[in-house]
């Protein structure tokens, strides 16, 4: 398996909105669909492609809140290509990237297992539950990296 991330760029907003509508109405995942919030997301993130060779088959984010504080804001992974490990390897990638902050963390749906037993596997604790935290009316647990 050959992943690699790609950075998105404004120029990618119609692929990175399709991508996203894959995931649409989902209680676990809240879903930018619009061109607009997509492109706001790619301003305020830093945001890749996920790709196995040359194809796409999600996405991952994260966000600077601070010189010590990152938080992954997205990992999405198309569902023909969910099950295969693309995940775990655009995470390991990420925080590699992550490195310099001493803080990272992340938020996901508390009815998503699949998730939370990845993020505990790549060394994540649970350190809450926060209600309403994408404004979607769902609650999120927050995983912590255990440095």
């Amino acid at each position: 398996m050959n992943v690699h991330l790609r950075r998105v760029t404004p120029a990618d907003v119609d692929t990175y909105v399709s991508l996203e509508k894959s995931r649409a109405g989902l209680k676990t995942y809240h879903a930018l669909t619009e061109p607009t919030e997509a492109l706001q997301q790619i301003k305020d993130s830093v945001n890749y492609f996920i790709l196995s060779d040359t194809t796409i088959v999600g996405s991952i984010s994260y966000k600077v809140l601070d010189a010590n504080t990152a938080e992954i804001d997205g990992v999405v992974i198309l569902p023909d290509h969910e099950g295969k490990g693309y995940a775990k390897a655009a995470l390991a990638l990420l925080l590699n990237e992550l490195k310099p902050f001493e803080h990272v963390f992340l938020m996901t749906h508390p009815m998503n297992p699949r998730s939370i037993h990845l993020y505990a596997g790549l060394g994540f604790t649970e350190a809450g539950r926060v209600e309403n935290y994408f404004g979607d009316g769902e609650p999120r647990l927050k995983f912590v990296l255990q440095r």
